[in-house]
């Protein structure tokens, strides 16, 4: 599974390429302050060497292997965005919340995150899709995205 570390100490790190393949990050402090993906304090962890695997195996420097790098973190966003509205309790609500969805899902498959943020921030708000919820995938979805757009 894809790590579930949305931030330390405020800073969204969640499938960050650049932060995790830093050798100055390999080891977590453990006196930082770390977040899950859906906003609740966790325990530091012990290591990032997952994280640091899946970079180096999935990032070459090419924006083939970087958009490769996306769509294999899409379907993890998707299955994140799904199980935080399950928590939330979205009773009869399901299919609504994925067709508001459906345009950020569908340029995450293709890879495109930065897309993805435009259309997230374009869906009206609502009970669940709330101003701080929209802003922490789209922290997600930019700290992962592995293409340089300079």
């Amino acid at each position: 599974m894809i790590s579930k570390i949305y931030s330390i100490d405020g800073k969204c790190i969640w499938m960050d390429a650049e932060f995790y393949s830093k050798d100055e990050n390999a080891v977590p402090n453990p006196e930082a302050t770390y977040t899950d993906v859906f906003g609740d304090e966790i325990q530091p962890p012990k290591d990032f060497s997952f994280e640091r695997t899946f970079v180096a195996e999935s990032v070459n420097g090419d924006n083939l292997s970087r958009i490769l790098y996306n769509q294999k973190l899409a379907s993890h966003i998707i299955a994140i965005f799904r199980e935080d509205s399950m928590r939330f309790g979205v009773s009869g609500q399901g299919r609504e919340i994925l067709l508001a969805l459906s345009e950020v899902f569908s340029c995450l498959l293709a890879g495109a995150f930065f897309e993805a943020t435009l259309a997230l921030a374009e869906i009206p708000e609502n009970d669940f899709l709330t101003e701080e919820r929209k802003n922490r995938y789209i922290s997600m979805m930019q700290s992962s995205d592995a293409i340089n757009y300079h």
